[in-house]
C-alpha cells in the first residue's frame, strides 16, 4: 500500500475530465508519484475502463394525473379523443424515450399495450367509463410505475322526435 508507506506521495488522475456522458465508454489513468528532490517519481500507474449506464427506472407522481370528462356533441354515437402524454406525471434523469398505455373499457375489454414515442394518439371512444394506464420506459427500456387516469364518455347530444299527427283526432 504505497499510500501508507510514501509520506507525500499522492494519486493524480492524467486529463482529468469533469463530466461523462451517459451511453460512452470511457478510460481513465491514475498515477502515484512521489515528489523527489528535483522532480516527481512515478511509483505506480493504474488504467480504469468504465461506461456511464442508466440503472434508474423513470419516476411517476400519478397525483398529477388528470381525468376526463368528454361528451359527444354530434349526431355519432362515439368520440374521438385526444391522448396525449400527461403533463408533468413522469420523468427519469436520462428523459423519458417513450410512453405506453392500455385502454380498459367498464366492461372489462381492454386493448393494448399501445407504445408510442410520440404520444398524440387519436382514439375513438364510445359512452362509458373508460381506465387508462400509463407508463414511461427510458432508452434502456426501465419502465416507471403505472398510474390510471379515468375518461368518462357522455352521450349529451339531444335528440328531437317528431310524430305524425293521430289519424283518429283528424276531422
Amino acid at each position: 500500500d504505497y499510500l501508507s508507506a510514501d509520506k507525500g506521495a499522492t494519486w493524480t488522475l492524467l486529463e482529468p475530465t469533469t463530466s461523462f456522458t451517459y451511453g460512452t465508454d470511457y478510460q481513465i489513468k491514475w498515477v502515484y508519484m512521489k515528489a523527489g528532490d528535483y522532480f516527481a517519481e512515478v511509483k505506480d500507474s493504474c488504467t480504469v475502463d468504465f461506461k456511464i449506464e442508466d440503472i434508474e427506472n423513470p419516476k411517476a407522481d400519478c397525483k398529477k394525473m388528470e381525468n376526463y370528462d368528454v361528451f359527444i356533441t354530434s349526431m355519432s354515437c362515439d368520440t374521438t379523443f385526444l391522448l396525449h402524454e400527461p403533463e408533468g406525471v413522469f420523468s427519469d434523469n436520462c428523459g423519458v424515450d417513450h410512453y405506453g398505455f392500455t385502454v380498459k373499457f367498464d366492461d372489462g375489454e381492454a386493448s393494448g399495450p399501445k407504445t408510442y414515442n410520440e404520444v398524440d394518439a387519436n382514439l375513438t371512444f364510445k359512452p362509458g367509463k373508460y381506465t387508462i394506464t400509463w407508463w414511461a420506459e427510458d432508452k434502456e427500456n426501465l419502465k416507471s410505475p403505472e398510474c390510471t387516469q379515468t375518461i368518462i364518455v357522455r352521450d349529451s347530444f339531444l335528440f328531437k322526435v317528431t310524430c305524425p299527427d293521430d289519424e283518429e283526432n283528424k276531422v
